[in-house]
């Protein structure tokens, strides 16, 4: 046996070097193919960089002589859907120098397959920038050759993982298949070459005589290492036959020792006592000691020391059963008795010993061991306790409780699963699970057993009675194991009339759904669970099934529009757009959707509580409502002269406007400006002129300024800005452009216009207006200091 081992070893060692060996060098070739595609792959990207870069260079560098960044931004944002490019960045040195900043820079990035504009403090983005794996920049020049920026392209390695997989995969097959063939004829060679030589010695060693050793030398023949081997074992069997004989001389001085170790053997397991009999002392060893709590001297060395510790039920049948053995009545003395702990608790004790017996046939001493049976029997009493709450249960339960061998035979069963389908205690002795169950496939009934043995499942499928009737049960089933045999145990519950109520309120509900003008589903914030039909008539689907196909939920079709609830504006902590809708009053509830005609609506949400983790969400359309409230805001928050935003405008929204801003890890700049003099412009040109020139006036900043940044008419010619900045020092630049770019337009009418400029940064723990007022302060502290001048 051990050399079937030691030779099935061999196999598996020789078996992993050819396996290793091979993958070493299937490795290292697939490693050569790697850096080839990897060369291929860089040639591919390099050239397909530099061919957008020479196609878009042109456009954007027209774009930027022309002071126009969103059109080069559109350019951008588009090569990046179409191309599989990370990001493109541009650097604009002309719109830089206009600003006063250090740098400008603008960029979009694919995350997720969604083109998002590139947020440079944004840490995440930054990182996936500095992971790209490869970037290519172009300087962008003028007609005149000057530099006027420069873009960046940044690509991901995705292509290149995608090739490297595929090597990986097609050499592991490879390999795997030549350390099969190789091992194979290693095996087929062990076999032939060494197994059956080996088997030939085995034989010759089994032959052996009533010692044990063989009858005859073992045949040298085979290979030089074979014969080594046969060599060896030859002069092992010499050298053994030699000792014999001095063993047998040894074994007769040993048998003055004999009846000592016989007891040993006979006795010895935990605690051992030795009693002599003549005087009554007892040897007591420390591990009996340590069972009853004692150590060293708490115990005397009297038998008393014993008898008094037995428990009284137990001391006479114990007495008794002692005095039966030294009488020659028994061959072994053995007993099962209470012994008291020294903490007071009673120990079960397994009591054994074996007298010795003088020529006169009296005894004279008796050795003896304790086991300790305290477990066992707490066992048992646990056992007993189990089985008749099992039993209890079987007979109690409502559910028809069964258990299953993994035949799939019925092995046990409560009452009320017999009564459950209907058969007598004499038929469910031939009763399988293929008898009742009439869902699952009979084929497929064993790996079903086996799985769920396995893994635990709760499970619907159908039971037939005897009868031939049928319900709906309900199973939870479980692998269990009793007296080392494996089980299948089932607790099945008749659902039918459960199902059949449920069912009937699903009909009433679809039925009152579907009579509604407005969309209702029933979802779990994850996937739709029901729809009525003016869900599907709105999207153009016949079923939900058609609609679950492309998507999951219904909230994937809201718009991303800044007066609609979407799926950006759920916060931290929240779970899901549902918990953040309850979250919102009922007037902010409000989304948009389109339907299957493209044309956009708006809906107030209206959210209930239906089962487990289920909602019922109505969607009633107020598009036309809205289009009206928005037209009716829009109007209420523009000024009629200048087109700006008014009070009215800043009083609903700056709530709004300070929240954007921190989510950007942004500030809130405020810049205050009125034009210098402008009472002189309408005494002297009239007011039709004064307002010529305020409308003009702000369409030079809008055109200067950014798309988020809102521009305020805070009274007569007095305005504000409020945008997002980085810091006081870029808020200071902002302004200083719009004053050095008012001061160069050339007004009609008038000679030319000139305005100061007030700056101040807002603190999230100040109210607003009073870093308007900062502003205020500033804007007069320009006008003192000499007008048309920028002071923050």
């Amino acid at each position: 046996m051990n050399n079937k081992l030691r030779l099935n070893s061999l196999q598996v060692q020789l078996s992993l070097i050819i396996f290793v060996t091979v993958s070493i060098l299937f490795g290292i070739h697939s490693f050569y193919v790697y850096v080839q595609t990897k060369k291929e792959l860089d040639h591919q990207i390099k050239t397909e960089i530099t061919r957008n870069l020479d196609s878009i260079s042109g456009s954007i560098a027209a774009f930027m002589e022309a002071y126009s960044p969103n059109e080069y931004q559109t350019i951008i944002a588009e090569l990046i859907q179409k191309q599989d490019i990370l990001a493109i960045v541009v650097h604009d040195y002309k719109m830089q120098k206009i600003l006063g900043e250090s740098d400008y820079k603008v960029g979009y990035i694919k995350e997720q397959n969604r083109i998002k504009e590139l947020n440079f403090q944004n840490i995440k983005q930054m990182k996936l920038l500095a992971s790209s794996y490869y970037k290519e920049s172009l300087v962008i020049s003028n007609k005149q050759g000057q530099e006027i920026g420069k873009i960046t392209f940044y690509i991901s390695d995705d292509a290149l993982k995608a090739e490297i997989e595929e090597i990986i995969f097609d050499n592991i097959r490879l390999a795997l298949l030549i350390s099969s063939i190789m091992i194979v004829t290693l095996l087929f060679s062990i076999h032939y070459f060494i197994v059956n030589r080996l088997t030939n010695i085995i034989n010759v060693i089994n032959t052996r005589d009533d010692y044990g050793l063989p009858l005859q030398e073992i045949e040298s023949q085979g290979s030089i290492e074979i014969r080594y081997i046969i060599d060896t074992i030859n002069n092992m069997i010499g050298t053994i036959k030699g000792s014999r004989l001095e063993l047998q001389e040894n074994y007769k001085l040993l048998q003055d020792e004999r009846d000592r170790f016989q007891l040993a053997i006979e006795a010895t397991n935990d605690g051992i006592w030795d009693w002599n009999l003549k005087t009554n002392e007892v040897f007591f060893s420390e591990r009996w000691k340590s069972m009853l709590g004692y150590h060293g001297d708490e115990i005397g060395n009297h038998v008393d020391e014993w008898k008094k510790r037995v428990h009284s039920e137990d001391l006479e049948k114990v007495i008794k059963d002692v005095q039966a053995h030294l009488n020659g009545e028994t061959e072994l003395y053995e007993n099962e008795h209470r012994v008291q702990h020294k903490d007071g608790h009673w120990v079960w004790i397994l009591d054994r010993g074996k007298a010795l017996f003088d020529s006169n046939g009296e005894a004279y001493r008796m050795l003896g061991f304790h086991t300790d049976m305290t477990q066992r029997h707490m066992f048992i009493e646990t056992l007993k306790a189990e089985q008749q709450r099992y039993k209890n249960l079987l007979e109690l339960s409502s559910d028809g409780i069964h258990l299953l061998d993994t035949n799939g035979k019925l092995y046990e069963y409560s009452n009320s699963f017999l009564k459950m389908l209907g058969y007598t205690k004499e038929e469910a002795k031939n009763l399988n699970v293929k008898d009742w169950d009439v869902s699952i496939p009979k084929e497929k009934i064993l790996p079903t057993i086996h799985e769920l043995m396995v893994r635990p499942n709760s499970f619907e499928t159908v039971h037939r009675r005897k009868d031939g009737s049928t319900f709906i049960a309900n199973v939870n089933a479980k692998g269990i194991i009793i007296d080392g045999q494996k089980y299948l145990y089932a607790s099945v519950r008749d659902v039918t009339k459960e199902k059949e109520h449920q069912l009937e309120i699903r009909n009433k509900l679809q039925k009152v759904i579907d009579s509604q003008s407005s969309i209702v589903i029933v979802t779990d914030a994850v996937k739709l669970r029901f729809v009525n039909r003016r869900f599907l008539e709105f999207f153009g689907y016949k079923y939900l099934e058609n609609y679950l196909q492309k998507h999951r939920c219904i909230s994937e079709k809201f718009i991303e529009q800044e007066k609609f609830f979407d799926l950006g504006k759920i916060h931290e902590g929240e779970k899901n757009w549902i918990e953040s809708l309850l979250n919102l009053s009922g007037r902010q509830r409000i989304v948009a959707m389109r339907n299957n005609e493209g044309i956009l609506h708006a809906f107030n949400v209206s959210i209930n509580k239906f089962e487990k983790d289920e909602y019922i969400v109505g969607f009633t359309d107020i598009t036309d409502t809205m289009t009206e409230n928005l037209e009716l805001a829009q109007q209420a928050s523009i000024d009629t002269l200048t087109n700006a935003y008014n009070r009215a405008y800043f009083n609903n929204n700056i709530e709004y406007i300070l929240k954007r801003h921190k989510n950007e890890n942004m500030y809130t700049g405020i810049i205050m400006f009125d034009i210098d003099k402008f009472k002189d412009v309408n005494d002297t040109y009239g007011h039709d002129v004064g307002d010529y020139v305020l409308k003009t006036l702000i369409q030079i900043v809008q055109r200067y300024t950014r798309n988020p940044d809102k521009i305020i008419r805070w009274g007569g010619e007095e305005f504000i800005i409020v945008c997002a900045t980085q810091d006081k020092t870029t808020l200071g630049k902002i302004a200083e452009y719009l004053r050095s770019m008012i001061e160069s337009y050339k007004f009609d009418y008038v000679d030319n216009i000139t305005c100061s400029f007030g700056c101040a940064l807002h603190e999230q723990s100040q109210d607003i207006l009073k870093t308007i007022k900062e502003a205020d302060v500033k804007l007069y502290q320009a006008k003192e200091e000499g007008r048309n001048k920028v002071v923050c």
